[in-house]
């Protein structure tokens, strides 16, 4: 019996000086890493396109039919909008004869973004122009869009009119369609 009071205490003695061994130090020690990150600057529409616009049917020679279109930007920095005033590209013209609509444009931002995205303030300085420009010098001066923290979702409203040219030969415009034409929007970065 004596034994085997001397070797239980030997094993408890093994056991609890292993135990000790390993409880030596502060076990609270923590090891820190640096982090850093950075990001890019950040400009973006939300797809491809813009949803097609339909002007109404032009039914008198002094109606201006309109269409609009409100289409998302992602900003992360103050940008500047332009259009592309290249030729006719952006003017609608007759499916098969030379004749063509005056063809003008406004723009617009919100001013405050998407909602649930935390602004508190304005997301974006509104800005945009009231009176329509013709398609071949709308946006020949960049619209400013200054970016503000905490919402990057910027909405921008496009408008077209479509109307007969009062000003020349050309009073009432030729029947039948006028096909598609295009307005290319670009967003890109500046300085903040």
């Amino acid at each position: 019996m004596r034994k085997l009071i001397i070797t239980m205490t030997v094993v408890m003695v093994l056991c609890l000086t292993t135990n000790s061994a390993f409880a030596v130090g502060d076990p609270n020690d923590a090891a820190t890493c640096a982090i850093t990150a950075s990001v890019d600057q950040i400009c973006e529409w939300e797809g491809e396109n813009f949803a097609a616009m339909e002007c109404a049917v032009i039914t008198a020679q002094a109606d201006a039919p309109t269409d609009s279109e409100t289409y998302t930007l992602w900003v992360n920095c103050n940008v500047e909008l332009t259009a592309n005033n290249t030729g006719t590209v952006a003017q609608l013209t007759h499916a098969s004869t030379s004749d063509y609509l005056v063809t003008k444009y406004k723009i617009s931002t919100d001013g405050a973004g998407v909602a649930d995205t935390g602004a508190t303030t304005a997301a974006v300085s509104a800005s945009g122009s009231d009176a329509w420009t013709a398609h071949g010098s709308f946006l020949s001066t960049a619209l400013a869009v200054t970016h503000y923290d905490n919402d990057g979702a910027v909405e921008i409203t496009l408008e077209v009119q479509a109307t007969n040219d009062m000003t020349g030969h050309y009073e009432v415009a030729d029947a039948g369609s006028y096909g598609t034409c295009t307005q290319t929007i670009t967003a890109g970065w500046t300085s903040d």
